[in-house]
């Protein structure tokens, strides 16, 4: 029961914007830093980013240090790229400012932070969700065809 409920919270905090603690650039002194719930359109280009790196559990189990820098070192702007979607609602501004908030994001975040941010975003961001409805309707099987269409008709 107390695991729903902090599930829960955690989703309506998401929903309504987690301030991150980093101070704004001089130029947009009045911005507050939030990361969202990504819509369905946000998840779509943050997978798409993270697919580019291509890692996967299978490449981090037997990582050395120096392996665990190299792909720190390839990998980490574009996850902040992805974690910049996450600070913008919409279709346009998230399009056109991950690139300059990914940078600036990897200038003032430690990798903890990145982390940390990173597993809140995935674990609550509704892939779980999709999955189980693509499971649904699979089981549903839509696009089998009736009985009335399988008859030929003169």
């Amino acid at each position: 029961m107390q695991e729903g409920v902090e599930i829960k919270a955690v989703e309506v905090l998401l929903q309504k914007g987690v301030a991150v603690d980093i101070k704004p650039p001089l130029l947009f002194w009045w911005w507050k830093p939030r990361v969202y719930a990504p819509t369905a359109g946000n998840m779509v280009r943050m997978s798409e980013l993270y697919l580019q790196t291509g890692i996967s559990d299978d490449n981090l189990d037997d990582v050395g240090l120096l392996e665990a820098m190299s792909i720190a070192k390839r990998h980490t702007y574009t996850i902040c790229r992805a974690i910049a979607i996450c600070m913008f609602r919409g279709y346009w501004m998230p399009k056109l400012l991950n690139r300059v908030v990914g940078w600036w994001l990897m200038q003032k975040l430690s990798q903890k932070d990145i982390a940390g941010i990173t597993l809140t975003l995935m674990s609550f961001s509704g892939t779980a969700d999709f999955l189980s409805t693509t499971r649904f309707l699979r089981g549903m099987r839509i696009t089998s065809p009736n009985l009335g269409q399988m008859k030929k008709r003169s």
